[in-house]
């Protein structure tokens, strides 16, 4: 991820014409930063793309921490974009800043471009601490499909500029394989594996106050090479709960036809998962996650979990 960085840090260098005016360097500056800022979308849509080689390879953890610091960085560097790029039209132009901001919003690929902003600012602020705690997580999910949205008005907005006259066919590259990336592992293969396991709710069982293990039948199970300390994201295509999928822990080792869960009810999605019933068809991707007995280094290991 940093070597690409570096890479299109380059190729922005490889087309800088020095100028000491004002607005020259407003306007290299504004390059720089979009350029910057597109790339750290493509990089938050592949940290999500579920890629197993990532997943098993780092873990499942690292690549949503890594996705929500870039995610702060890459609003940053595009209002950063936006702002420099309005400095350096207003000091061409001898205007004042809202002027330039209305002349500029004019142009409908920059009209598009500015949408393009809107849309992860709005996953930035649902993903805030304090206003995440009061979202649903389908809310949360619903504004953050907007972000492919942006990528396209973004990727559209960066070839009718002049920052990739020269590597035009990079970033469309680039654009290309994040994209079939995202096909491939988030529509594709989970279709793929449901038709494969056909996997179906059994047994619905309580295990406490507030908590349920959900026992589910499928076949040719032991292809998944599901391990203790993995999880899958898994969707129930029951009323109310089919449109969100949502990743739980395997609670028992995958024994012949047989997986099991164990959830508790903390949100209104968990707590309807009591509600299932036996025979609700399920697609469950993965598995996921490096957590497993491959990873100690030591025979006797100990692991603490708060309840």
């Amino acid at each position: 991820m940093l070597g690409g960085a570096g890479l299109v840090v380059l190729l922005w260098a490889a087309q800088v014409r020095p100028s000491a005016r004002l607005d020259a360097l407003f306007a290299t500056a504004a390059h720089l930063t979009g350029l910057l800022a597109g790339y750290g979308i493509l990089v938050l849509l592949f940290l999500m793309a579920r890629v197993p080689a990532v997943e098993h390879g780092v873990g499942a953890d690292r690549p949503a921490r890594w996705h929500a610091l870039g995610g702060r960085h890459g609003l940053l560097l595009c209002f950063g974009h936006g702002l420099l790029a309005l400095l350096g039209y207003a000091v061409y132009e001898g205007a004042d800043v809202l002027t330039a901001g209305r002349e500029l919003l004019g142009h409908p690929a920059l009209g598009a471009a500015a949408a393009g902003t809107v849309l992860p600012a709005a996953v930035g602020v649902t993903s805030a601490r304090a206003v995440r705690r009061r979202v649903a997580h389908e809310t949360w999910r619903g504004v953050h499909l907007a972000v492919y949205l942006a990528a396209a008005l973004a990727f559209g907005h960066q070839l009718s500029g002049p920052d990739l006259a020269a590597a035009a066919w990079f970033w469309a590259l680039a654009h290309t394989v994040v994209g079939v990336l995202l096909v491939w592992y988030r529509a594709v293969v989970p279709v793929r594996q449901a038709l494969r396991h056909a996997l179906r709710v059994a047994e619905v069982r309580a295990e406490g106050p507030g908590v349920v293990s959900v026992v589910v039948h499928g076949q040719h199970l032991a292809e998944l090479r599901a391990e203790p300390g993995q999880f899958l994201h898994w969707r129930f295509l029951q009323r109310r709960l089919w449109y969100t999928a949502l990743p739980f822990s395997l609670s028992a080792p995958v024994r012949g036809a047989t997986l099991r869960i164990t959830v508790k009810g903390l949100g209104g999605h968990s707590r309807r998962i009591r509600r299932l019933r036996p025979g609700t068809r399920v697609i469950a991707t993965g598995p996921f996650g490096a957590l497993t007995a491959a990873r100690r280094t030591r025979a006797k290991v100990l692991l603490i979990s708060p309840s």
